[in-house]
């Protein structure tokens, strides 16, 4: 064979033509699905609706508790006034000037000396000779202004209260220690 070398021929292919691209369609059954579905956001309404349902009801009985505690704030403070007066009308009646008066309104009065009286023999004894009666006691001589009614006499003449408050016509007996005065705006 010759030494000169012949151009190889290649078969070239024939040219394609473009393929036509086949058309895109909708497949149904892949069509993406919806986030927020009309089951889903009716159970979120549902849910929703509890959850302020449950917080109106907590609200309302904190609210009704608060009222309660309120009633009986106030109950307490009056019967912690009632207690106060009944207490001091205790004071005044056991006070000594009290009892005295109402010793001398007995016929009783006050003895000189110190007696003794034995229980197992029932006899008198001690320094009876020159025990003489004083004659009955004077009230006045201490007055008690709680048993005479000058106190409270002295509370309505009373001018303003600390602070520039006129008093309170309707003001209990009793000043309560519980609460605060409240200014006058006026």
């Amino acid at each position: 064979m010759s030494a000169v070398a012949q151009p190889r021929t290649t078969a070239t292919a024939p040219a394609r033509e473009p393929a036509a691209r086949p058309r895109l369609r909708l497949i149904e059954g892949l069509q993406p699905r919806s986030l927020v579905s009309g089951r889903g956001v009716v159970i979120a309404l549902v849910v929703l609706g509890v959850i302020f349902g449950v917080q109106l009801a907590l609200s309302l009985v904190v609210i009704q508790g608060a009222y309660a505690e309120d009633a009986l704030e106030s109950q307490r403070i009056e019967l912690q006034r009632e207690r106060t007066a009944a207490q001091e009308q205790v004071d005044a009646l056991a006070s000594p000037q009290h009892l005295a008066e109402l010793a001398t309104g007995l016929g009783m009065v006050p003895s000189s000396g110190t007696n003794t009286l034995d229980l197992a023999t029932g006899a008198v004894t001690g320094s009876t000779e020159g025990t003489t009666a004083r004659g009955p006691i004077n009230p006045a001589l201490v007055p008690n202004s709680i048993t005479n009614g000058e106190r409270d006499a002295a509370e309505r003449t009373k001018p303003a209260t600390p602070g520039g408050l006129a008093p309170n016509s309707a003001a209990p007996a009793v000043p309560s220690e519980f609460e605060l005065v409240s200014p006058n705006t006026r």
